[in-house]
């Protein structure tokens, strides 16, 4: 069986490549904010117009082979011996992307040899984030007013990238959040909330609905983790098992 692969992650190349976007929320009065309402998809177009080196790195395969055994081995993934039902398990999939798989089958039978082949594929996405490798901070922006910054991360440095806002549910105990996540485009999200004076509320982080953090704020303002290097600059080779 022949395998194409993504090489690297989108979304951590658009997250390096593409410009950053300040935010005005929070911003003090009188402070002059730069902001630029367009869209993703147009970012994303004017990029690749002025950057080549991008989309050669979106479009970027690597390939790998493997056999399909009929033996009962567990490490094939094949479930009985002499079934004639062939398997293996592929376990290089690391990299979220769309996978495709070229099944090629030759053999000889009474009418003489035989040959099949078949095209399947399958997308792989970033799912689970981690909390010990992602950035995740809140600072104060003024009187009872705080930024929540977030740049989910999964296990094998996979970012959850730009453009995916919506896939970051945010609640409070007490309070109330101002606007939406702010995208800075680099795989940072931004939300700013407002809490009454002197309190701690519960904070509740939620990515694609899985958990992501449960604490308080206060808490949460003495975490400054950040990822290697500079946030949003996630590499853009992954790391295998």
């Amino acid at each position: 069986m022949d395998i194409t692969a993504p090489a690297h992650s989108a979304a951590n190349i658009l997250a390096k490549y593409l410009p950053r976007i300040d935010s005005d929320q929070g911003a003090s009065a009188g402070t002059a904010i730069k902001t630029d309402s367009r869209g993703l998809d147009e970012r994303l177009t004017e990029l690749l117009q002025k950057n080549p080196k991008v989309a050669k790195l979106l479009n970027a395969k690597r390939s790998d082979k493997i056999r399909l055994f009929d033996d009962g081995e567990a490490d094939h993934g094949d479930i009985k011996a002499g079934d004639g039902i062939y398997s293996n398990a592929y376990k290089t999939t690391q990299i979220p992307g769309n996978y495709q798989f070229r099944l090629k089958i030759a053999a000889a039978s009474a009418c003489g040899r035989v040959e099949r082949s078949e095209v399947t594929s399958t997308l792989i996405g970033a799912r689970t984030f981690d909390r010990k490798t992602s950035y995740l901070t809140a600072k104060a922006m003024g009187k009872d007013q705080y930024a929540i910054l977030v740049q989910p991360q999964d296990r094998f440095g996979n970012l959850l990238g730009p453009g995916h806002g919506q896939d970051i549910q945010i609640a409070i105990s007490s309070g109330h959040l101002k606007g939406g996540w702010h995208d800075y485009l680099d795989g940072v999200y931004q939300q700013i909330i407002t809490v009454n004076p002197g309190d701690n509320p519960r904070i509740n982080i939620q990515i694609k609905g899985i958990s992501f953090v449960q604490t308080n704020l206060l808490t949460l303002r003495n975490v400054d983790r950040k990822l290697s290097g500079k946030p949003g600059m996630g590499s853009c080779n992954q790391t295998k098992n």
